[in-house]
Parts: C-alpha cells; structure tokens; sequence
C-alpha cells in the first residue's frame, strides 16, 4: 500500500503534503487580531529665563549732590501656556532684614542699602512662543550714600520664578 498523493504523474509522500501546505499557508486569508496602546504624556508647567544674565548698575555715585541713584534692567523668561508665575528673590547676599537688600563695599565692613521694585512680577503665560519681560528698579536713596566710603560696592540676588 502506498501513501501520499498523486498530482498526474507526480507523486509524494506525506512529508510533501505537508511542505506543500505551509507554502500554501500565507495565501490563505486569516482574521487581523487588534490591541489596545495608550498614549500619554504629563505636559508640566514651567518658566525658564530666557537670554543672558543682565546687571543692574547704578554707576558712580556723587555724594555732595546727595541725589537718589536709580538704575534699572529686565529679564527675559517664557513659560508654558497657562502657566501662573510670580517672581521671589533671595534678598541677595547681605541682606540685613526681609527686604533690606544691602551692597558690601569691596574691601571694607560698609554696606550701602538699597531698594529693588519688580515690573510684571506675576501674570500668565499664553505659550512658550510668547516672551515675558520681567522690569527690575533699584534705588540708593542720596542720604543712604552720603557718609559712605569710597570703593566698589556689590551684592548678588537671585531672582526665582515659581508656579
């Protein structure tokens, strides 16, 4: 007895049946199977200044004039859309009391007292596109520097945005 199939002619043995069928296999049509992905992504407010660090100079002060100094600089910054910001500083380097912002003369134990006032210190965003200049005053009141040394006086603030 034999096994397999004949095709006219040809003859095969099961092992060829089966090859046959395999080869057959992809042009049969199979039901698509589907899965579920989910996507997401947490789009976190922030604020980053944007741009270089700037300095505000008051430049050289005259004594006998006894006029107030001021001087003035902005930062510029941008921050997601919808995103509230409100600026803080840290009081600089030698604050005396919250909000008694004080230059150190350069080699001497003398500070020189001054004021600082923020222009659009909070607000929010409309996009990342959009710019936000934040406007800085400072003042030395003509009395505060009267009586001090001469020299170079200086202090650092740093300046934070929070949401």
């Amino acid at each position: 007895m034999r096994m397999g199939w004949s095709l006219g002619r040809l003859t095969a043995g099961p092992f060829a049946a089966c090859l046959f069928a395999t080869l057959l296999a992809p042009a049969i049509a199979r039901p698509a199977v589907t899965g579920p992905l989910a996507v997401g992504v947490n789009a976190s407010g922030n604020c980053q200044f944007h741009g270089r660090s700037t300095a505000l100079a008051f430049g050289d002060l005259e004594p006998p004039t006894g006029r107030d100094a001021s001087a003035t600089a902005s930062l510029i910054f941008k921050c997601t859309r919808g995103a509230t910001w409100s600026v803080t500083d840290d009081g600089g380097l030698h604050e005396q009391s919250a909000g008694a912002f004080r230059m150190r003369h350069a080699t001497l134990d003398a500070y020189l007292p001054y004021r600082l006032t923020y222009t659009n210190a909070t607000g929010t965003s409309q996009g990342a596109q959009f710019e936000q200049t934040l406007s800085i005053e400072g003042l030395v009141r003509g009395a505060a520097y009267a009586s001090a040394p001469p020299g170079n006086y200086a202090d650092t603030v740093t300046i934070t945005i929070s949401q």
